[in-house]
């Protein structure tokens, strides 16, 4: 659901959005590691400070209108009128944007106003450096407001489909870590740095006279020595942190507090990130031994059969594929936290999750319409999920299917039968490897199944890790019957569907789409009342939309006495637009020589006279409602053709859509 505006603002997925966010990402890593060495070492906007520092102003601000148009989920709905979004900005992130931003352009207008001078420009200097460290609460703004997270989660999905999942994992998890590691002494230095230079004692020694004389000059005086004083300070701080040792022992209680503060803080955290990044590599190094010692025997296995070697790198590809694969979580790997949830809300999860694979095929989507309390109903009694592994073999051929299966995570692989059951078994019956059909996500197996006794037609097994879901044709029954209406609307759409399958002696298959069977020609053929009552919703719909428009009003009242009188119904498109639907069958009769019947006027008495001529088109007509195709054929062939005793040796069926 979404509540629309006339100009749709950014989604807070897009990639738009997502570039966005990386951009920020990097510039809220470069502050993170720049404000406290300028803090730090009193460093002014020159050079390529003063660039970065227009830089990250400009794209902050940027952010910061951004943000005006980027949409918000609330309450499983996306947001996109700019006046919500406002007052949604208003109330959570926009004082603080706001202050951040402001900050950063008070720094650059105070650096040009006081540059150069002394007293008490060099005093608004300073203030303004300090200032600079209030940039540090973005960092944690923004790490709070998950912006970050969906960044990575992108990148991963990215991985997935390259296979690459499993070594990106490992990195960004290896690369927080030695960053937070790090980050941490640097940090470490610059405080180390800001303490020498506070000249903190009470002994009449400490840290900055010491230094000051090992170099001979001020340490405010030699500015060309702060690498040196950084890399010094962060020896200091790995030393300290790490191993509770310091190349510079504490000479007043002030520098004795620091180091001590120091040691205890690497003993409760940096041990801990050491540890951690330790774990991390012993769990890769196992993940990847694990995987080479199976590939190691399948090789073994392989030349020990003497396989040929271009078989051979496929087999093994293949594997490697597959056992490098994420697999999807299904709802049995979070079923127990699910427990903990509302009898409602998980009703509500459930709609979210499989609502929109069950509204993909068409004729449940107009039930959905119909009565909006389907779904949910469908989706605690009559879905389940299935989890697939590489390999799996979800059915083989010949089988009693009571269920439809729906594709929403993985890749799939399906075989048809290539000849008769009866010839073959059904393993030697198998059609050849260049029938093969890759099925990916969205694609329904079986759905017949959920309107006639179904016996399976071809071999379906899981190429990739996965997940289907499992529509029960019992669950389905049980639950129209709580619809009466649903009920009678499935009802005749099963005896339709059966009958053009029949009467047509159209080739049976697992996959719908190899039916040849178009899903508008069954709703088409289906009784008045259920094509009257499919086409309810959308009266509704453009009842609203009219309003009080007394044209449209006019136009919707002649509409609906179209649609009451069976002449036509109504349906939708994939964007929600409201169709009107009417199907025409003509006919294409070609005798042997090649000549086409066509209808060049009519005839309304007993001389030429009372011709009235018209262009030529060929003969056809409306479809009735509850007609069938073949039926309105024949009453065509009766009407037209019916004293010229007209026999048709053979047909071809073909379907043309017009707007």
């Amino acid at each position: 659901r979404i509540l629309r505006s006339r100009w749709l603002p950014m989604h807070p997925d897009s990639s738009a959005r997502m570039l966005l966010d990386a951009v920020g990402m990097l510039l809220l890593v470069y502050d993170s590691v720049m404000v406290p060495y300028m803090v730090a070492y009193e460093k002014g906007l020159e050079g390529n400070f003063l660039t970065s520092a227009w830089a990250t102003m400009l794209f902050w601000t940027f952010d910061l209108l951004a943000n005006f148009v980027t949409g918000y989920i609330s309450n499983d709905v996306l947001v996109t009128d700019f006046a919500k979004i406002a007052r949604q900005y208003l109330k959570t992130w926009l004082l603080l944007d706001i202050t951040i931003v402001g900050i950063d352009w008070l720094s650059i207008i105070l650096h040009f106003m006081y540059e150069g001078e002394s007293g008490s420009g060099t005093q608004n200097l300073k203030i303004v450096r300090l200032l600079k460290a209030f940039r540090l609460v973005r960092v944690l703004a923004v790490l709070r407001s998950g912006r970050f997270a969906q960044v990575q989660d992108t990148v991963m999905r990215r991985a997935t489909v390259l296979g690459i999942n499993l070594h990106c994992q490992f990195f960004f998890g290896i690369s927080k870590l030695v960053f937070m590691i790090i980050w941490l002494n640097h940090m470490g230095s610059c405080l180390w740095w800001v303490f020498i230079r506070n000249k903190w004692t009470d002994t009449g020694i400490c840290w900055h006279d010491i230094l000051a004389s090992e170099v001979g000059v001020g340490l405010s005086e030699s500015p060309e020595l702060d690498t040196y004083w950084y890399l010094a300070g962060m020896y200091w701080s790995v030393t300290a942190m790490f191993s509770g040792a310091s190349f510079r022992q504490p000479n007043n209680s002030a520098e004795a507090g620091f180091s001590l503060a120091f040691v205890v803080f690497g003993m409760l955290f940096g041990s801990t990130l050491i540890s951690s990044v330790a774990a991390m590599l012993v769990d890769f190094q196992m993940v990847q031994r694990t995987q080479n010692e199976k590939l190691r025997m399948l090789r073994k296995f392989l030349q020990q059969h003497q396989v040929k070697p271009f078989l051979s790198i496929s087999i093994q590809n293949q594997v490697l594929d597959r056992m490098t694969a994420e697999r999807q979580l299904s709802c049995q790997d979070v079923q127990p936290v699910l427990h903990l949830l509302s009898a409602h809300l998980r009703a509500l999860l459930w709609r979210e999750i499989y609502t929109p694979a069950l509204v993909a095929q068409s004729f449940l989507g107009i039930c959905d319409l119909v009565d909006d309390a389907l779904m949910k109903d469908l989706c605690i009694n009559a879905v389940s999920t299935q989890t697939v592994s590489p390999g799996d073999e979800v059915f083989a051929p010949h089988e009693l299917m009571p269920q439809a299966y729906v594709l929403i995570g993985g890749v799939m692989q399906y075989t048809p039968l290539s000849m008769p059951a009866y010839q073959t078994s059904p393993r030697q019956s198998m059609a050849a490897i260049n029938n093969i059909i890759e099925i990916h996500k969205g694609t329904w197996l079986c759905e017949l199944a959920l309107w006639t006794h179904w016996t399976t037609k071809g071999l379906a097994e899981s190429v990739a890790s996965g997940e289907l879901l499992v529509v029960s044709a019992e669950g389905l029954l049980q639950v129209a019957g709580t619809h009466p209406e649903i009920a009678i609307l499935m009802e005749d759409y099963s005896s339709v569907l059966c009958k053009l399958i029949l009467q047509e002696r159209l080739p049976l298959s697992d996959l719908r789409f190899q039916i040849q069977l178009d899903e508008d020609h069954v709703i088409g053929s289906l009784p008045q009342e259920s094509r009257l009552q499919m086409s309810l919703p959308a009266l509704q719909s453009l009842r609203t939309a009219a309003a009080n428009n007394a044209k449209r009003m006019q136009g919707l009242a002649e509409l609906e006495k179209e649609v009451r009188e069976g002449r036509c119904y109504l349906g939708s498109d994939s964007s929600g637009c409201v169709l009107r639907v009417v199907q025409v069958v003509t006919l294409r009769v070609r005798r042997d020589d090649g000549l086409l019947c066509v209808k060049v006027g009519e005839w309304s008495g007993c001389t030429t006279e009372a011709v009235t001529p018209s262009k030529a088109k060929l003969p056809g007509t409306k479809m009735r409602a509850g007609e069938l195709p073949r039926q309105t054929v024949e009453r065509l062939l009766a009407k037209e053709f019916g004293k010229l005793h007209l026999e048709i040796d053979g047909h071809t069926l073909e379907v043309e859509q017009a707007a």
